[in-house]
């Protein structure tokens, strides 16, 4: 398909990921992704009412928080249980949120928290002490940086105190990236 605008003609190639804009005025063709033309990339999960313990190994060594995710919309992202993976042709700034509620096996506790980006976290953590195993914690948790194609987004937790399990019950984690 081809298309005349004023002075640029724009072409859709066959692979449908990528436009080729052509300055009529000064035969300059350029490529711009359809992603750059929608400006932005997102998409969202949650859990409600996990009950999937996530068992620590080794106190302070993150890993994936376990539970069943349900997806909520996206765009030029692909969701599943628990990962968030950007599918776009253009590196790209995001902007990772999380919120959540989590409890412990058993009392005073210190969970921690991180966004990890191809399974591995960085940056600085989260922490929330769990007095009781019954006391329900909340948290915050962000994370901002460049995504690359097939790149991926998921929530790493860990005990400080020692091997006790966390529960993630209650999340929603999202994903916002502009061009």
């Amino acid at each position: 398909m081809s298309t005349s605008l004023g002075f640029t003609e724009i072409t859709e190639p066959s692979d449908n990921d990528r436009l080729l804009i052509r300055d009529i005025s000064e035969s300059e063709t350029k490529f711009i992704s359809r992603e750059n033309l929608v400006g932005t990339s997102f998409g969202s999960f949650s859990m409600d009412g996990n009950s999937t313990a996530t068992t620590i190994d080794t106190a302070g060594t993150y890993t994936k928080a376990l539970g069943t995710t349900t997806d909520g919309s996206s765009s030029f992202v692909t969701l599943s249980n628990g990962r968030i993976t950007y599918t776009g042709a253009e590196d790209r700034h995001f902007i990772v949120m999380a919120s959540l509620s989590m409890t412990a096996s058993s009392n005073n506790k210190i969970a921690a928290f991180k966004i990890a980006k191809n399974g591995t976290v960085s940056g600085n953590p989260i922490r929330r002490s769990i007095s009781t195993g019954a006391d329900i914690g909340a948290a915050p948790v962000q994370w901002d940086g460049i995504l690359s194609t097939n790149d991926y987004i998921e929530l790493f937790i860990t005990c400080i105190t020692d091997t006790t399990s966390i529960t993630v019950e209650d999340l929603h984690l999202m994903i916002s990236g502009t061009a």
